[in-house]
């Protein structure tokens, strides 16, 4: 049975076997092989191993659609559903492969750049750079390409088009307090008989207990942004410190450091192989 291997993908049968794995920790390869063999068998062998193994994945939910995404395996896939057109008992399987076909084609191509949203810290961008260079990738800062007479959010939708990954770097640039806090300490201070400058005094310290370090607003419309253009596997925020982190975005990679962003540099590579943009060479 495991001569029909060489003809299927071997990184799709992989991810069949990984997807089985999650409800059957024990299933053997043996035991693919055979579902594979008999999803061939439901259409009466007419379809090749290699279709399906594509079959049986997109009925399992199996994540194989980052997989097919080069010419030569669209091209297999729309000459099986080419053969297969003219025989009654195939039209749900052409359904299921003309689902992945449309998926993979509307797939974007795979580029190297990464976008860098940042703040008013240069450092941690420059740090930041350095690593995703020598990871093989290329680094877009929106504040480095030309304006060509666009408007921040033109540009910013201009450079983002090709992008495969973003991080948002969070550093305490600004700061905010919650205004009925501050109107109570105002109040409170009114009603006791303090001189002017003691007033002066103890509201500077009060308010400077009460604000929160957050990052630029730009930064934070960059960081939906693109949660909404890449969906949140493919974007990780690094944040600085004690810096106020944005409320209602959970399910979102979070790394912190204190000073250098280097310091968080085995996260940042770790989640770049998680979505197989890590190219450094060894």
């Amino acid at each position: 049975m495991e001569k029909i291997l060489p003809r299927i993908d071997r990184r799709i049968f992989y991810a069949i076997w990984k997807k089985a794995k999650e409800t059957q920790p024990r299933i053997t390869r043996r035991a693919i092989y055979i579902r594979i063999q008999a999803v061939r068998r439901e259409h009466g062998n007419a379809i090749s191993p290699r279709l399906a193994a594509n079959v049986l994945a997109s009925r399992m939910g199996a994540d194989v659609y980052k997989i097919i995404e080069d010419k030569n395996e669209l091209n297999e896939i729309r000459n099986e559903l080419n053969r297969i057109r003219d025989l009654p008992s195939q039209v749900l399987l052409r359904g299921v492969l003309k689902e992945t076909v449309k998926r993979v084609v509307s797939r974007k191509k795979i580029t190297r750049k990464v976008f860098i949203a940042h703040g008013r810290d240069y450092q941690s961008v420059k740090d930041l750079k350095t690593i995703l260079v020598k990871s093989g990738l290329k680094p877009v800062v929106l504040a480095e390409q030309p304006s060509g007479s666009r408007t921040v959010v033109e540009k910013l939708e201009k450079y983002s088009k090709n992008v495969s990954y973003a991080f948002v770097i969070l550093t305490p640039d600004d700061g905010s307090f919650n205004l009925a806090t501050l109107q109570k300490i105002v109040k409170e201070s009114e009603e006791q008989r303090f001189t002017r400058r003691e007033k002066d005094d103890l509201f500077l310290q009060l308010l400077g207990d009460i604000t929160a370090k957050v990052a630029r607003q730009n930064v934070i419309l960059e960081f939906g942004y693109f949660i909404g253009k890449l969906n949140r596997d493919h974007v990780c925020c690094l944040y600085k410190g004690d810096v106020q982190l944005p409320s209602d975005m959970h399910g979102i990679v979070y790394v912190r450091f204190e000073n250098s962003v280097t310091e968080a540099k085995s996260d940042i590579i770790k989640e770049l192989k998680a979505v197989g943009l890590y190219f450094a060479k060894p």
